[in-house]
């Protein structure tokens, strides 16, 4: 059961890194070690309030998931130095088809794993199309000086804390 929003997390942020481009050595076993920390960190909360009552979160929850959790995430990776796309202009418009045709359509419940699979896979042809139409974004981004802030954002404490305040904010709206 841990896999499932693990699996939803990481589906995130590998969706991160690839639309910005972040190829560099230093941003990939970062990246890596982010599952690690959301199984500790996150998903213990998340099962407990959301998952193990029987609650159906999915494409519906966007709309809070994109203020409370994505654009909140920008704003503070931003603070800590870590260079982004703008977000409304470059990502929005991919997360919103990420939504609309990979979690919507499929009606993907993220606490149930085969459904995350199949989301991720669409997830994945969505973020290899804005890829390909945003090839200049991994040198602006995706550089060894930007890999090492990001290295650093995600090993911030802070950030894992306002993570789990963030899902019990979300437990509260869905019970």
């Amino acid at each position: 059961m841990q896999w499932r929003f693990v699996s939803f997390f990481l589906l995130i942020f590998s969706g991160f890194s690839i639309s910005i481009g972040l190829p560099h050595e230093i941003c990939m076993n970062t990246m890596k070690g982010v599952g690690a920390k959301v199984e500790t960190e996150i998903w213990p909360s998340f099962d407990k309030l959301v998952c193990s009552k029987g609650k159906s979160p999915g494409a519906d929850d966007w709309p809070f998931l994109e203020k409370q959790v994505l654009i909140p995430l920008w704003d503070k990776l931003q603070k800590k130095g870590l260079k982004l796309p703008n977000y409304r202009a470059k990502i929005k418009p991919l997360a919103d088809a990420i939504v609309a045709q990979c979690a919507a359509e499929k009606r993907t419940n993220f606490c149930k794993k085969p459904e995350l699979e199949r989301m991720k896979s669409c997830a994945i042809d969505k973020a290899m199309g804005f890829i390909m139409s945003n090839m200049d974004m991994a040198d602006k981004y995706g550089n060894e000086a930007n890999c090492k802030i990001a290295k650093k954002c995600l090993e911030d404490e802070s950030l894992w804390k306002w993570g789990r305040s963030v899902v019990v904010k979300f437990a509260k709206k869905v019970t």
